[in-house]
């Protein structure tokens, strides 16, 4: 949420993704489906509860789509699972080296700096 929308529930990108997760609205459609949410509406993204429930949700998916490993999972987020797949395939999956090789200058840059906030709170939640 930090990278995301700088905690700013309101945020709405150029993609059109919405709330504190930006979560597009394809992708949100298709949560609120999953999760049973019959009333949902677009809106409803730019409720902390709904735009955290649906990132979780989506960042789950990915981590079970690429087994756990949370550098694929943060750049699919990012650039859709389907580049993700591609790149893996193409590049690899040793993250230092797989975010050199991306294409996307806003998914490399998305990357770093995720990436890398990943392990400070890590590291300060984990001992």
């Amino acid at each position: 949420m930090r990278q995301e929308s700088s905690f700013d529930p309101r945020a709405q990108s150029g993609a059109q993704a919405m709330g504190l997760t930006q979560i597009v609205p394809a992708t949100a459609r298709n949560i609120a489906g999953r999760v049973g949410d019959d009333n949902f509406a677009l809106r409803d993204l730019f409720k902390p509860s709904v735009s955290v429930q649906f990132g979780a949700f989506f960042l789950g998916e990915l981590l079970g789509q690429f087994r756990g490993q949370v550098f694929p999972a943060l750049a699919a987020y990012d650039a859709g699972g389907g580049n993700v797949s591609s790149w893996i395939r193409r590049y690899g999956d040793d993250p230092d080296l797989l975010v050199e090789q991306i294409p996307f200058a806003e998914t490399q840059m998305y990357l770093r700096i995720v990436y890398d906030n990943y392990w400070h709170y890590r590291r300060l939640y984990t001992n």
